[in-house]
């Protein structure tokens, strides 16, 4: 006797979400956020993360992580874990938002 799975179609009642965080050696800046992307920087170039991406490790370069659209963070260098259950963990030496670093002493240090 064989069986068969039926898979019925239905409305979806919210988009799904992946959980997010975000750590330094000193710090946790984000725990468990909800999100709906998060653009990273890794070894081979920029990667988005969404909802049930395929379980992944990766070198993250020194750049920008993006939560959303709004939230965005300047990072030195790390890792990023991807699990099968939808959590991310990003784990990085240094991590600043975005909207505190200062753009004139960020121009100093490169002159």
């Amino acid at each position: 006797m064989i069986r068969r799975t039926v898979l019925r179609r239905g409305f979806a009642t919210e988009a799904p979400t992946l959980k997010l965080s975000l750590t330094t050696p000193h710090e946790t800046i984000i725990m468990d956020k909800q999100a709906d992307l998060v653009t990273v920087p890794g070894s081979a170039g920029y990667f988005g993360i969404a909802a049930d991406h395929v379980p992944t490790v990766s070198e993250v370069k020194p750049g920008l992580v993006s939560v959303g659209e709004n939230e965005h963070y300047f990072v030195s260098g790390g890792f990023v874990f991807v699990h099968d259950d939808s959590s991310v963990d990003i784990s990085v030496l240094e991590a600043f938002p975005v909207d505190q670093l200062d753009p004139q002493r960020v121009k100093q240090s490169f002159d």
